[in-house]
């Protein structure tokens, strides 16, 4: 079987046809709308998936901008999902929303909504329960989300139990190289070598024991899961240089299909705390040559060692010495679409300090709102190790901090004064600039308090906000 986009292929007489044959309220409207070309002004941006068998239409659904809940705030939408009798039982309406969804990741969509009547059934396919709505027929429907990506993996130090044996066994170390950096006559250059890299069951075996003896050690070993797989690991081991400056990230892998998701950054973040800890100043990587490894860490801040290793240039005559500096100075910057994954995942470690974010539907009802604040250059982040440890929303309308937030192993490291001073670049000097935080002698807001009286906030009037007791606060305009 494969999946069709009904806009894009050949044959839409053919597929129409079908969809007229089908028993079934919705597809009627549906074929309405692609008969009368009225598709994309009912539904807005998206298009028709089709799942062909050959050329039996099997299966098919829309993705697209609106659906039959009438909330802009909620988009976008899988709709008039529809699986002939014959091919039920076969997981083709799976297999279509699993594609919906991904493609609706890659457009920068957080989620995808479903609207249904019936209960248990979208559950199956990753949906979960959001709230009751009123459709435009007027109909009490049921509102489903869905992520756009997979729960992100969770980073944990080996203890001593160590490893199983076989925990690496479905861990795939491949990839396929194309070109590498070579130093040539004293400079760098991309040249083409090409070959494969695949580490077989006794490979990841010995692995496995390897990372448990590391641990064993002493040594910080550090493992990435998603669903109880194993999908990334790090370790640190000795030190280096002739100050004893450098500390050693031994291996960092993360398996292919698990790439680009943020595994690496994770373990990568996690290794630099492990580092500070045991008082280096650097971290030394004789890091693989290939295009994409290279890219992957200076894409983390790791530069060329200034103190290369001889033992390792003998040993690795191939790998580029690298190095990261522990301490350099924390990123502050515009947030990005991609940074959506992260800027949440930090939201949530912290949601517990913010009146209004105590459910999973209020989450997901600002994620919608971080989305909108980035695409309007109004989202600013801070950034150490390659993770997101600060996040700050701001409207130019109101000229207003929305809110602020700080990991708690970031605080008093200039992360929220960094953010706070890129806001001020965008505020408007001649307006009075305000932020909602909290009353006097509430603890959860001494720290926040402080900070914005620093800042040359006065407290003005008490408010109410999400049934909290909150006061605001004012900076005046600077011609005020």
């Amino acid at each position: 079987m494969r999946i069709i986009d009904y806009f894009q292929d050949a044959r839409q007489s053919h597929w129409l046809e079908q969809i007229r044959g089908v028993e079934w309220r919705a597809a009627r409207l549906l074929e309405t709308l692609l008969t009368e070309g009225t598709f994309h002004e009912v539904l807005g941006r998206g298009t028709l998936y089709l799942l062909a068998d050959g050329d039996v239409l099997a299966s098919f659904l829309t993705l697209a901008e609106r659906d039959c809940i009438d909330d802009p705030a909620l988009t976008p939408w899988i709709g008039f999902v529809h699986t002939a009798p014959e091919y039920r039982g076969r997981r083709c309406a799976g297999r279509l929303i699993d594609h919906a969804v991904r493609v609706a990741g890659e457009q920068g969509a957080p989620q995808v909504y479903i609207c249904t009547d019936h209960e248990g059934l979208y559950e199956k396919y990753g949906f979960v329960y959001l709230e009751n709505r009123v459709s435009i027929y007027g109909e009490d429907s049921r509102v489903l989300v869905r992520r756009t990506q997979s729960p992100p993996a969770t980073v944990s130090r080996l203890g001593p139990e160590g490893l199983e044996p076989l925990a690496l066994d479905g861990f795939r170390r491949h990839q396929e190289v194309r070109e590498c950096w070579r130093c040539v006559d004293g400079a760098w250059q991309l040249l083409p070598i090409a070959f494969t890299e695949d580490w077989d069951l006794t490979r990841l075996r010995s692995e496995a024991v390897w990372l448990t003896l590391s641990a064993g050690m002493g040594n910080p070993v550090f493992i990435a899961r998603a669903g109880g797989a194993v999908v990334g690991f790090a370790a640190l081991s000795g030190r280096l240089g002739s100050r004893g400056q450098y500390i050693e990230l031994q291996i960092l892998q993360v398996s292919e299909p698990c790439r680009g998701q943020g595994v690496g950054r994770a373990l990568f973040a996690a290794v630099c705390v492990a580092a500070r800890e045991a008082g280096a100043e650097k971290l030394y990587i004789s890091a693989h040559s290939s295009k994409e490894s290279q890219a992957a860490y200076r894409a983390l801040g790791c530069t060329l060692a200034q103190e290369p290793d001889a033992a390792h240039v003998e040993a690795e005559p191939c790998d580029v010495q690298m190095e990261y500096d522990l301490y350099r100075p924390m990123e502050v910057r515009f947030g990005q679409m991609e940074d959506l994954a992260a800027w949440m995942k930090l939201v949530r470690r912290v949601a517990w300090n913010f009146p209004g974010l105590e459910t999973e539907a209020a989450l997901l009802e600002h994620e919608v709102t971080v989305a909108k604040f980035i695409g309007k250059g109004n989202a600013i982040c801070a950034v150490e190790d390659g993770r997101i440890v600060g996040v700050l929303l701001f409207s130019r309308r109101l000229n207003q901090l929305c809110c602020m937030a700080v990991a708690p192993e970031a605080r008093r490291r200039g992360a929220a004064q960094g953010m706070f001073n890129l806001m001020l670049t965008i505020a408007d000097p001649d307006r009075d600039l305000t932020v909602t935080t909290f009353r006097e002698g509430d603890p959860m807001g001494e720290a926040a308090r402080a900070f914005y009286v620093r800042q040359g906030f006065v407290p003005d009037a008490l408010v109410v906000e999400n049934g909290y007791p909150c006061q605001r606060f004012v900076r005046r305009a600077a011609n005020g």
